[in-house]
């Protein structure tokens, strides 16, 4: 049975990350773990904060617009 295809660009995201985590020994996935549960400023992901992921169009929408006017280069 296939999965679902994504449907938001939240899931996109989700989708992409989870995919790259194939690329990633069992070791490496088991360091990253213990070092992201270590930094109380940047832990893993719940799936409660997967899903209220936004577009940056939605969560920063002047920051994307300053940024759309400032060009490629900012």
């Amino acid at each position: 049975m296939q999965p679902k295809p994504p449907q938001s660009e939240g899931d996109i995201a989700k989708a992409k990350a989870l995919a790259s985590l194939g690329a990633i020994t069992d070791e490496e996935d088991a360091a990253l773990t213990r070092a992201a549960e270590a930094d109380p400023d940047n832990p893993p992901m719940t799936e409660e904060a997967w899903e209220e992921m936004r577009p940056a169009e939605e969560a920063i929408p002047d920051v994307m617009e300053a940024r759309r006017k400032a060009g490629s280069g900012w």
